[in-house]
């Protein structure tokens, strides 16, 4: 509910850009200037790391029994193929939502809400706050790469399924 409350309040500024991701993929299948799309990420890594320092302020290292900050890590009972299948197929999931309810001109739906190529989640902006803040360096290629390729894949299938 926050994301898509997010997504609504600033959808009018920015398209509702707020997953690096869901950008990238927006680049991809042209609904997203390459310039445009580039200058969306820096300021998403700039809110990122933004929202990394007032977490560091604001909360209180002695309540984190990870000691981590809440970042992002594979759990040791996870194999890292695994780790980077969910994240490949979830933003796989995410982007191909994104390409079919916002881009696609459907003859047979016709919504009164302009949504501008909505991203409703934010994983890879999350991942780059808190890895600022404390990541688990092994695992950054996992958290970055498999949602950047599963939002490339099913931007690629947006393309070619587009009529």
């Amino acid at each position: 509910m926050a994301i898509t409350t997010l997504a609504y309040s600033i959808g009018h500024v920015s398209g509702g850009h707020i997953n690096s991701a869901v950008t990238i993929g927006l680049m991809i299948t042209g609904d997203c200037g390459i310039i445009e799309g580039l200058m969306i990420i820096l300021f998403q890594v700039f809110g990122a790391v933004f929202g990394a320092g007032l977490l560091a302020i604001l909360y209180n290292k002695s309540n984190d029994p990870t000691g981590a900050l809440a970042s992002n890590a594979v759990a040791n009972n996870v194999g890292l193929g695994s780790a980077f299948f969910g994240e490949f197929f979830m933003t796989f999931l995410l982007f191909f939502v994104v390409a079919e309810c916002a881009l696609r001109n459907r003859l047979d739906y016709k919504p009164n809400l302009q949504l501008g190529g909505i991203g409703f989640n934010a994983p890879i902006a999350i991942g780059l706050a808190v890895f600022l803040a404390h990541m688990h360096w092994e695992h950054f290629p996992i958290f970055l790469f498999g949602p950047t390729l599963g939002a490339a894949v099913a931007a690629v299938l947006h393309r070619c399924t587009r009529t």
